[in-house]
């Protein structure tokens, strides 16, 4: 009891003996510290002194020395102790995140009183990180007007992968303001496979088969609309972009029609799902929402949980650091090799619930921030027992190391040599995807690899463009005459994008002439202005105007009229390339002559140049409509559309759009079916990316 009753012998000395005294207590509060901090029947005792000093010091010691091997003498002493004795154990416990475990013990006790006093320290710890955490939630399906204000960023396939799996890409890749969380009773461990052809809550609503191209409340709605499921925020304070100041708001998605509760409330119970006896698929969805809560706290309990045996927890941390919110164990080289260990021939990939596991495991691992020794010991232990391993365990291998780049040739003799092994187009594409990011190369693809399934494959999966960056990353030559990319157009477009990206000027003349000949100018420059930005537009410049019929230019030589047409349409064209085009245009419009498409949208691709030969453009164009055929200016709207769109300018295309379709209107026509539907622009060059295609997914049978 001295650690105790030290303070209180200090008092009542003279104020003439202090100063002596306080060396003495400087010399003893450490031993006495170490000797009574498993003494807890001191302080819970003192917490009922008729000294208010007394029991604010016994207050102060139990904030500082609780731990969960307390409980028993803690539910004793809040039992028999009033409401001030409870009021200062709430204190005390909610006065430091590491009591969060002694908290869930009391919240799940049997008895009443103990129940109540964890419930009222939980509220109060999770009320300091978040002050909206007792606020009643929104009502169901209403949405804070700040969440709104977005712009198109990506297409969502809702229907691919699950409930589980499409929130969690909208959660990682839709840049929203804040976090998605899947009720538990969602998750497909616990749920099953719930997908929008068998929902647990009827709905009329036809599923949703195509992508969603919108901000990410509209992908957010569309995919709960497809699965009849609902969201409710809870936490949000004001009516601005952002909540208020010193608020953790985030989205939960749930069955329709749940009653309305607080954030403290939903959080409350996944801390008792964690511990929920004999429920392993819910002790691992109730981890993952706590984990994507992000609430410190909470990590420090589910790190403290997985480092005491229980493997439910690290489902929490991994959903965690997928949030960018890091468990100090989650970036240990040691830790990490031990679980990654664990991956062997034993997991089943085939079940859902250990194919997620080991996806979650492998995307984690791959973008934590690693110092260099641990990366250095995890790496070790990714190299450990090559032929023993299974496919899955080869998979997840590969997908962290394409995160975490290690140096050293040994990881790139491993993944070139099972490239040469695998007869499994994704298992074969997440290798050279390894070997791109550690910049090695693959100049001949071993035998194993058929380019025509792969193709096939990765066009069925709407990757085929990712999939020839993979190849040009790597520098993988076409085997013969590339006979593999002869078949469908998207797959000769892929030999061309391969044979641009390796400067394969040869194979890629004859690729770019036949193309050109079948789809014409104008839609083969809107196919290529998709690489825009992938580092391909000089290889095709010199492509386009280097192989010319004329063989290379010179003076006196000019290009054929459909590749200056596509230079214009795809931006390729100089500064005296679009003044010739202008220049060509005044020349023809002083013949009076009605325009046709191709001088439309020849003249459309000026739009977008600086003053003032953009703004004569547009004019022309719009007296242009008075005269042309419908169909011939609709076309060349969509031109201009693009272009405008493309140089950040959409409110001028829209009004573009506007002007366009009453000057049409006048005479009799309607332009609503060209200039209204899915076809006009809506987002910058490049066109948007599937969200599927930028995450990495444990598919390794050959298709």
């Amino acid at each position: 009891m001295l650690s105790f009753r030290f303070p209180i012998i200090v008092r009542r000395l003279s104020v003439q003996l202090l100063g002596p005294c306080l060396v003495l207590v400087w010399l003893l509060a450490p031993a006495a510290g170490a000797q009574g901090s498993d003494d807890v029947e001191g302080p819970l005792a003192s917490l009922t002194s008729d000294r208010a000093a007394e029991r604010w010091r016994a207050e102060r010691w139990l904030a500082t020395n609780l731990t969960p091997a307390h409980l028993p003498d803690l539910a004793r002493a809040a039992l028999a102790g009033g409401s001030e004795v409870q009021g200062r154990l709430i204190r005390a416990l909610s006065a430091d995140g590491r009591h969060m475990g002694l908290c869930v013990l009391l919240l799940t006790d049997p008895r009443k009183e103990i129940k109540e006093l964890g419930q009222r320290a939980l509220e109060e710890l999770l009320t300091v990180w978040s002050a909206s955490a007792m606020d009643e939630s929104l009502k169901e399906g209403t949405w804070p007007p700040g969440l709104d204000a977005g712009r198109s960023g990506y297409l969502l396939e809702p229907a691919r992968g699950g409930l589980h799996s499409a929130t969690d890409r909208l959660g990682r890749w839709g840049q929203g303001p804040l976090p998605l969380i899947l009720d538990p009773s969602l998750d497909p461990g616990v749920a099953g496979d719930l997908s929008p052809q068998d929902t647990r809550t009827p709905s009329r609503r036809i599923p949703i088969t195509g992508p969603i191209e919108g901000t990410w409340v509209q992908g957010l709605r569309a995919t709960m609309d497809n699965y009849a499921v609902s969201g409710s925020v809870l936490g949000w304070r004001g009516a601005e972009e952002v909540s208020a100041a010193g608020t953790q708001p985030f989205l939960l998605i749930h069955k329709k029609r749940r009653p309305s509760a607080t954030a403290a409330d939903h959080v409350l119970g996944w801390c008792r799902g964690v511990l929920r006896p004999h429920d392993v698929a819910w002790n691992v969805a109730s981890a993952r929402a706590l984990g994507a809560l992000g609430w410190p706290a909470a990590l420090g309990w589910l790190e403290e949980r997985w480092l005491g045996g229980d493997d439910s927890a690290v489902e929490g941390l991994l959903a965690a650091a997928r949030g960018r919110r890091f468990a100090p164990s989650l970036l240990d080289g040691g830790r990490l090799s031990r679980l990654v260990r664990g991956v062997g021939e034993d997991l089943d990939h085939k079940q859902p619930t250990t194919r997620r596991y080991l996806e979650d495991l492998a995307r984690t691992l791959a973008e934590l921030p690693l110092a260099a020794r641990h990366k250095a010991l995890l790496t070790a232990a990714l190299l450990e027992e090559p032929h023993a391993m299974g496919p899955a365990s080869r998979w997840v291998r590969l997908v962290i190391w394409e995160g975490q780049r290690p140096s050293g040739q040994a990881v790139r003799a491993r993944c070139r040599e099972w490239l040469g092994e695998s007869k499994s187009a994704p298992m074969q594409w997440q290798a050279l995807r390894t070997l791109g990011a550690l910049g090695s190369t693959v100049s001949e693809l071993p035998p194993s690899v058929s380019i025509s399934r792969s193709l096939e494959w990765a066009d069925q999966q709407g990757t085929l463009d990712l999939y020839v960056r993979d190849l040009i990353a790597v520098r993988a030559e076409p085997r013969s005459s590339g006979k593999a990319f002869q078949g469908t157009l998207a797959h000769r477009l892929a030999f061309l994008r391969w044979c641009v990206g390796l400067s394969d000027h040869e194979r890629g003349a004859e690729a770019f002439a036949g193309l050109l000949a079948e789809l014409g100018p104008t839609e083969l420059a809107l196919r290529c202005k998709a690489w825009h930005g992938s580092g391909l537009a000089g290889g095709l410049e010199v492509l386009v105007k280097g192989s010319a019929p004329t063989s290379v230019l010179g003076p006196g030589q000019e290009l054929s009229p459909d590749r200056i047409r596509f230079s214009l349409h795809s931006g390729l064209a100089d500064p005296g390339e679009r003044a010739a085009a202008w220049k060509r245009w005044e020349d023809f419009n002083q013949g009076q002559a009605k325009p046709g498409r191709a001088e439309l949208e020849d003249l459309a691709t000026l739009v977008a140049d600086a003053p003032p030969r953009g703004g004569r453009a547009m004019a022309a164009l719009l007296k242009a409509a008075e005269i042309a055929a419908p169909e011939d200016v609709g076309a060349a709207t969509l031109v201009a559309g693009r272009v405008l769109v493309w140089a950040g300018w959409a409110p001028e295309a829209e009004r573009l759009r506007q002007e366009i379709h009453r000057s049409v209107a006048r005479s009799g026509a309607d332009l609503t079916g060209i200039l209204y539907t899915t076809d006009w622009p809506r987002g910058a060059a490049p066109r948007l990316r599937l969200l599927w295609g930028r995450d990495r997914h444990l598919e390794i049978q050959a298709p």
